[in-house]
């Protein structure tokens, strides 16, 4: 690791943290925006806000006008938010030669195959543990 990514990806991961620092994120990564602007969007208190825009000051800056937007890092950081919370996309199956498709559907039916075989045998362990004990009882009541 570099001291660059030492630096940095503590700030980032801290700043991912909470969902409201998560949220100031996306609204600042679609515009800059004002403290009043986010307060109102949010429906924090004052303080809230104020507190959650100081952690995340490495990922903010301000324009001109005041409003808040994101940094290089910020922007990274939302970057990174944005590939986490993506959907992942299915692999279309179509795609897949027809000895895949075939070798992916024995597997599947060896691990159900395996999984029905795993509950019969516990099922099974169950009820002999029940009869042992039932044994048990009865050899004591029973001289």
């Amino acid at each position: 690791m570099t001291n660059l990514e030492d630096e940095y990806y503590p700030t980032i991961f801290v700043a991912l943290k909470h969902p409201i620092r998560r949220k100031i994120l996306r609204m600042l990564h679609e515009k800059p925006r004002s403290f009043s602007e986010m307060l109102g969007k949010l429906k924090i208190e004052s303080a809230h806000l104020t507190y959650h825009l100081d952690t995340l000051e490495d990922l903010l800056s301000k324009t001109e006008k005041g409003e808040y937007m994101l940094s290089f890092i910020g922007e990274a950081a939302t970057s990174m938010m944005y590939q986490v919370e993506g959907t992942p996309k299915a692999f279309p199956h179509f795609l897949l030669p027809r000895k895949w498709k075939v070798c992916f559907s024995a597997l599947m039916r060896a691990r159900i195959a395996d999984s029905f075989q795993t509950d019969v045998n516990r099922e099974f362990k169950r009820q002999l543990r029940i009869l042992v004990r039932l044994k048990f009882s009865f050899n004591q009541v029973l001289p």
